[in-house]
């Protein structure tokens, strides 16, 4: 439910979130869509949302928490198409290697957000 569009604005610029229907139906229900900021019922590995996409000189493309479901074919094929589909495109994305795939099933960053402070709160009551 990242809330990236509300937070940086669409600057007049055109906004698109792409997820599973499930998670854009949700969404819908708490966020509004409008003329700059859109929302596509799709699953990412399958190329056909890029088509309705408008083909636009310049793209801003953030894959955020999502590249590691994808196989390297699939990956490929997505990346290849974007460039495909702008003249310029800029891709934002985080990657792990297999390695830190791996170990994050041991020690994951996420699953510690909020001990700290729960930890504090603790020691002040």
């Amino acid at each position: 439910m990242d809330s990236r569009v509300l937070r940086v604005g669409t600057g007049k610029h055109t906004w698109y979130d792409i997820d599973f229907p499930d998670v854009i139906r949700e969404r819908k229900r708490y966020y509004e869509g409008s003329d700059e900021y859109h929302m596509i019922e799709s699953d990412a590995r399958n190329n056909d949302w890029i088509d309705s996409l408008p083909k636009n000189k310049n793209a801003i493309i953030v894959m955020e928490g999502v590249s590691m479901y994808f196989q390297t074919e699939e990956l490929t094929q997505l990346l290849k198409h974007l460039t495909r589909h702008f003249e310029q495109v800029t891709i934002l994305m985080d990657c792990y290697t297999v390695f830190a795939a791996k170990a994050s099933k041991y020690k994951n960053p996420v699953n510690d957000v909020g001990r700290s402070t729960m930890k504090n709160n603790n020691l002040t009551k």
